[in-house]
Parts: C-alpha cells; sequence; structure tokens
C-alpha cells in the first residue's frame, strides 16, 4: 500500500511544482508589502477608540471555540485562490460585548452578519445570550443585513431593531442531517471497505457500506435535531415577542405568505414581523448616524470593527494568585502533537500536566468541542486528568456545541459536566475501518502477491484482501475497547455497565436529553463550569488561565498587524453584500474531500475510534 500511495504522490508533487512556484512568488510577494506596513504602522500608536462609537461586531466565516492553525503562507496562498474557510473565535466575540457594556466610548451595537456562515447551535445560542446581557447595559443592538440565513437570524433576533435591504429575505428552513453515500461507487471502483464496530445507533460508517440513511440513524438523528430545533424557535420568539409556534406556522404558510406579498421576501418579512424595517444602504448609515454620530470622512456612522476593538481592549485577567486553568480540547482528537484546531492527544496532555504541575492552579476547566476520534489518544488525555484529580485538583467539564464519542469518553475523568441543551453529546460506541484496494488495482490490471515467514507478515498491507486473522483481532479490539468505554462512563456516571450500554449503542443526544439521561451534572456555559470549578477549589479570588493558545509565528504577527493598519487606514466595508452561495457540485465534491481528509487524519495505532462522524456536518 504505501509503494502505490509513495508513486501516485510523487506524480502529484511534479503535477503540482507550477503551482508551489507560483505560490512561493506570490507569497514573497505579499510578504514583502506585510514587512512594509508593519514598519509603517509601528510608527503610529496603536488603535485609538474615540468616543460615542457604534462597536460593529462582524464575524466572519465560521464561529468556532478555537481557531484552526494555518501556515502563514498557506492563509495568504488560500485568501487568494480560495480554500479554507475563515474563522472567528468565540471568545473574541463574547469580550468583545462583556467589555463594551461598561466602555463608555460604545454607544451602541451593530451586527453586520453577512459575511458569517454561522456556528454550532450552542455557539449561536450563548452568543445570543451575550447580546441580551450587553442590552441590559441600556445600550442598543442594531442588526443590519442584506438578508438572513437561519444562523444569522437567530443572532439578529436579539436586536433591538433589525434592518434588511429592501431587495433581501428570511425564509428559515430549520435544521437537517444529510449526507452522501459512497456504496455505490465504492463497489464501482471495487474497494473493499473492512467495517468494525460495537453499537446499533454508531452509524458514522454508513457511507461507506450503504447508500440511504439507517432506519436507527433516522431515528436518533431526527431526536437530537427535534429538540436543537425547539431550542432556536423559543430562544427567537422570546427575543421578537412572538408567540410560542409562530416560526412553525410561518414555515407551513410561507408560500401563502409569499402570494400575500407578491413574492416580495423582504416585504413577507416585515408583515410577519421578522424584521423592522427595510433600508438602502445610504438609509441606514444615515439612520445609525443619528444615533452615534457621523464620520463625515468616511460618510458613514461613527464605528469601529471587532478587530480594532479587541486590539485596543485592556487586558483584563493580567494578574497573579490562585488560577482556574482552562484547557480546550477542539476539533478531532488525533494521536501525537496537533495544532490549534484538532486536538492532539499528547498536545492535549501536555496542557493538562502543566496546569497540575503549577502550583497557583486549584482546579482545571476542560472546554470539549470535539466528535472524538482516536480511542488510544482520548484515553492519553483521560489519564491526565485523572492524575489532576489524585493529587486533589477539581476537574469540571464544559461542554461547547460537540462532546461526543471521543469528546465524552475524555469528559469521564471530572467533578462535574456541564453542557448547554443544545450540545451534541454522548455517540457512546466505537469503531474502525480498513479500506483495500485490491479490486481497484485489478482494474488497472495490477496484482499482488508474495510470501512471508507468519500468517500475520502481511499485515494490513491495504493493496491486498485484509488478513482474516488481522481482522479477527480487530473486531475483538473493538468490542473490548467498546466495554471499557461502557465501564469508564459506568464508574464516573454512578450507573451499572448495562445501564450505560442502554443509552450507549453510539447514540447521538442533545445536552437537554443528556441531563436527563444522566450523562450530564448541569446545563450552562463555560463561565458556570468556571464558577462551579472555583466553589469546589473553595476559592472566591482567582483569575483564569487559558491554556489554548498557541504562540502566533512572526508571519501571523505580520498578517495580524497589516490588517490592523489597512482597517485604520481605509476603515470599515459596511457595504451590504450577501453570502456567497458555493456551487452544489463542488461543494459537494468538497464534503467528500472533507469525509476522506477526516478518515485519513485518524492515527490510532489500534485501528479503533472513539468518533461521531454525524455530529461534525449537521445542517440547516
Amino acid at each position: 500500500m504505501g509503494g502505490f500511495f509513495k508513486l501516485l504522490g510523487g506524480i502529484f508533487m511534479i503535477a503540482a511544482w507550477p503551482l508551489r512556484a507560483i505560490r512561493w512568488l506570490v507569497f514573497t510577494t505579499i510578504a514583502v508589502f506585510l514587512f512594509i506596513a508593519v514598519i509603517a504602522g509601528s510608527m503610529q500608536n496603536g488603535p485609538q477608540i474615540p468616543n460615542q462609537v457604534a462597536l460593529v461586531i462582524d464575524p466572519v466565516g465560521v464561529i468556532v471555540e478555537q481557531g484552526t492553525q494555518v501556515d502563514p503562507a498557506d492563509e495568504i496562498f488560500n485568501e487568494l485562490f480560495g480554500g479554507e474557510v475563515p474563522e472567528t473565535r468565540l471568545q473574541d466575540v463574547l469580550d468583545a460585548l462583556e467589555h463594551a457594556a461598561t466602555d463608555d466610548r460604545v454607544d451602541a451595537v451593530v451586527l453586520y452578519l453577512g459575511d458569517m456562515i454561522g456556528g454550532g447551535p450552542s455557539t449561536m445560542h450563548r452568543i445570543g445570550a451575550a447580546i441580551e446581557e450587553f442590552k441590559d447595559s441600556g445600550k442598543p443592538v442594531y442588526a443590519i443585513g442584506a438578508g438572513y440565513s437561519d444562523q444569522q437570524y437567530l443572532l439578529a433576533a436579539h436586536a433591538n431593531e433589525i434592518i434588511m435591504h429592501p431587495f433581501g429575505g428570511v425564509i428559515l428552513t430549520g435544521y437537517g442531517r444529510y449526507r452522501s453515500y459512497y456504496q455505490e461507487l465504492l463497489e464501482r471502483i471495487e474497494v473493499n471497505i473492512n467495517v468494525f464496530r460495537v453499537g446499533t445507533f454508531k452509524s458514522a460508517l454508513e457511507p461507506y457500506f450503504r447508500d440511504d440513511m439507517s432506519p436507527a440513524a433516522q431515528e436518533a438523528n431526527l431526536g437530537y435535531l427535534s429538540i436543537l430545533w425547539d431550542n432556536y424557535t423559543s430562544d427567537v420568539e422570546s427575543a421578537r415577542g412572538m408567540a410560542p409556534g409562530t416560526i412553525n406556522a410561518g414555515i407551513e404558510s410561507v408560500l401563502a405568505s409569499s402570494e400575500a406579498a407578491g413574492g416580495d421576501f423582504a416585504q413577507m418579512a416585515l408583515n410577519a414581523g421578522m424584521v423592522d424595517s427595510l433600508m438602502y444602504q445610504d438609509e441606514y448609515r444615515n439612520h445609525l448616524s443619528a444615533i452615534v454620530g457621523a464620520d463625515d470622512d468616511n460618510h458613514t456612522f461613527n464605528q469601529v470593527s471587532l478587530h480594532q476593538y479587541l486590539a485596543a481592549m485592556d487586558d483584563d485577567n493580567a494578574g497573579s494568585g490562585s488560577e482556574i486553568a482552562v484547557v480546550t480540547a477542539a476539533g478531532i482528537i488525533v494521536n501525537g502533537e496537533a495544532p490549534a484546531g484538532t486536538a492532539g492527544g499528547d498536545t492535549i496532555a501536555s496542557q493538562i500536566r502543566e496546569a497540575r504541575h503549577n502550583n497557583d492552579v486549584r482546579a482545571i476547566v476542560l472546554r470539549v468541542d470535539s466528535p472524538g476520534g482516536s480511542a488510544f489518544a482520548s484515553e492519553v488525555i483521560r489519564r491526565e486528568l485523572v492524575l489532576a484529580r489524585e493529587q486533589g485538583l477539581p476537574v469540571v467539564v464544559s461542554m461547547g456545541d460537540l462532546a461526543a464519542s471521543g469528546g465524552y469518553w475524555i469528559s469521564t475523568a471530572s467533578d462535574e459536566i456541564w453542557a448547554s441543551p443544545t450540545t451534541i453529546t454522548g455517540s457512546i460506541g466505537i469503531f474502525g475501518m480498513i479500506p483495500t484496494f485490491e479490486g481497484t488495482l485489478g482494474l488497472m490490471g495490477i496484482h499482488r502477491d508474495g510470501v512471508g515467514t507468519t500468517p500475520l507478515s502481511d499485515g494490513i498491507d491495504g493493496l491486498q484482501p485484509l488478513n482474516p486473522t488481522v481482522a479477527s483481532l480487530i473486531q475483538g479490539s473493538i468490542e473490548n475497547g467498546y466495554q471499557q468505554f461502557l465501564e469508564r462512563v459506568g464508574e464516573a456516571r454512578n450507573m451499572t455497565v448495562e445501564e450505560v450500554d442502554a443509552i450507549a449503542q453510539g447514540r447521538v443526544w442533545a445536552g437537554a436529553t443528556a441531563l436527563e439521561l444522566g450523562l450530564v451534572d448541569n446545563l450552562g456555559e463555560l463561565d458556570d463550569a468556571i464558577k462551579s470549578a472555583a466553589a469546589l477549589a473553595g476559592l472566591t479570588d482567582y483569575v483564569v488561565r487559558d491554556y489554548q493558545e498557541v504562540p502566533k509565528s512572526i508571519w501571523e504577527q505580520l498578517a495580524e498587524s497589516f490588517s490592523s493598519q489597512a482597517s485604520a487606514a481605509f476603515g470599515l466595508d459596511d457595504g451590504l453584500t450577501a453570502t456567497q452561495v458555493p456551487n452544489p457540485l463542488s461543494g459537494e465534491l468538497a464534503r467528500a474531500w472533507a469525509d476522506w481528509r477526516m478518515l485519513t487524519q485518524l492515527n490510532d495505532p489500534n485501528h479503533a475510534y472513539v468518533m461521531c462522524l454525524e455530529c461534525t456536518t449537521h445542517s440547516q
């Protein structure tokens, strides 16, 4: 298998050489400009926030718990030629809203959501709650947009006034879970998928041995999606002062509403009370200028961007004394070291180890936003948490959007587990998958043969049928891993193995249901978990230390400085642009490639995975 892929890799390396050369030239040119911009910027003072401004919360791309670390050269190349989806850190949005509430220079917040793709349900509800807390200061919040998707509208609903372009629209569609299935394709190219799993509801591998969703997966998916949608509709209806059931009734009568508005989506949204006013760009600029004052130089209202505001904020966590350590496990759990955005078992374990050997740390909060991954790496992380508790440190888990399978495995070594009502958790099951390509090679007239000194010499070749003995060994390991998973959960949650098995089997649960089932202890957010950890440690005076940050490279610092200076020089681009809709076919190919890349990231030495693939791509 290795020789075949080395040959393919060599071919791709030769074919990709011109692209690498172009990339090098482009990056070198931009790096020079970045360097010049930073030198020029260093001669100026840092960002200055004038009095009477609107803080523009303008998240770009996906809102994430932890930003994905990208090589600066790749980041610039992707910006020019397309690539990775941009990200905005959740904590940046929360920090800005909290700080602005008591900042006398900020008179209002403007939500510009046109460039926001969205985030997990728990993330979006958490921002909505932060907007409400900001409004408690007496300062208003305005939402402006060309139109609003489901996730954009969930935030806009918390504004005092929702403004939309007269050519925009708001049509809510609800949550859905749809994915592609590859069985027929794999049969056509004669790829043999060897599947090892335990759990009736462990549907992560269904796309590789089915062409449709199984009834068990349909039941589990609809179960948690219904809870997420109920939370969505109740949140929006409460924020907008609508009667319960208004959203669902509006969806059911959408055709009649469209006809009544003459097919005008903007008028339909206005009629339904989804938005408060329809304004062109010049009209909303004048409207907001009357509230926070006009920026005559840039012909808009007085404003400061999220990026500029964060750069000007003081470090509220500066200080010393007793600490609550927050360690974040975000992304797929993989074996070994991994950059931010992927939960490397050794990386997360080393952060926990650093925290527990710090004499100032009195408690650890593990923030989990992961669908799981390697069983081995999950156990490496869990072991460090066990050691922390053995030395007397309270450990509290705070679940974000996802804490499923391996994400739940690492959560078991804790004194308390906090989840939001819309956290996707559970998926207590285990699987393995090994594709072999003997049929594919046969189609090309390639055949493989050889000899070995033992019945196991061929091991996991990948280019010939899987050794039956190896297959039996792996299946036994998978079953043993599931048993250990049940025992760990049972010990942590004071349940019998049989009780855990009844709610396990790989089934996914929403946080609200997980509380009823005893899989979590409380419903709340990260701040609640931190306060609880402090109480368990007997602390009333403490600082929170974040262990998730990765030191930025010089090029990342150059890029950020350049971005800040450019924003200051040219002002905010507050023109309304609709979120770009990708070509459906290219989007599907990208999703298929993402599925494959995700599988190739899995590097468990025993080929055993506690992972919830169906949790990673639920859609609206």
